[in-house]
């Protein structure tokens, strides 16, 4: 297997990095992902990637933060929080792999007292993509959360090499109501 050379990685880590996205639900928010820390889980140091909206009329909100490591083989998830609930992880799971194979799937649970919430994902194909930021050929990996019967998220991230998430797509369901 071809090793990975530091910082060769789908999504890169380190303190203070941060993707900023505009939102199509409104033109004022913006979406941030912000490396704010780290932390031990277990032995594993983590970095903690926190995802909130900034918006002038509403402030921050925190969405949900995720506990990343690197390991050889991509970037792993160790622990996450979805609003004020944090959840450690079944056993730690891959959020993208280094090495993208189309038609690669993986799977991953969050512990939880009821409904642990439940990851499918799927590598869908190489394509090129526009994006404020550029056009990038990219990795498009289908995502799938479900949590219970009225909880999923569903879509499509772009990855590309070395850059991290260009672009995502997705469509949430809580409590029968959809919005992407």
């Amino acid at each position: 297997r071809p090793s990975v050379r530091a910082g060769d990685t789908y999504y890169p880590l380190a303190k203070g990095n941060k993707w900023v996205f505009s939102t199509d639900y409104s033109d004022d928010t913006e979406l941030v992902h912000e490396v704010t820390g780290t932390e031990k889980i277990g032995d594993v140091e983590c970095f903690i990637v926190e995802h909130k909206t900034v918006s002038p009329a509403l402030g921050t909100r925190m969405m949900r933060k995720e506990w990343l490591a690197a390991d050889g083989d991509g970037t792993v998830i160790h622990k996450i929080q979805r609003g004020r609930s944090e959840m450690a992880v079944a056993k730690p799971f891959h959020k993208v792999r280094n090495a993208m194979k189309k038609d690669e799937e993986w799977k991953g649970e969050a512990k939880a007292e009821e409904n642990p919430p439940q990851y499918t994902i799927r590598v869908e194909e190489e394509a090129d993509v526009e994006v404020p930021a550029g056009k990038y050929k990219a990795w498009k990996v289908h995502l799938k959360i479900e949590s219970g019967t009225r909880h999923a998220a569903e879509g499509t991230e772009w990855y590309v090499k070395n850059i991290g998430v260009v672009k995502s797509e997705i469509t949430i369901r809580a409590g029968g109501e959809d919005f992407t």
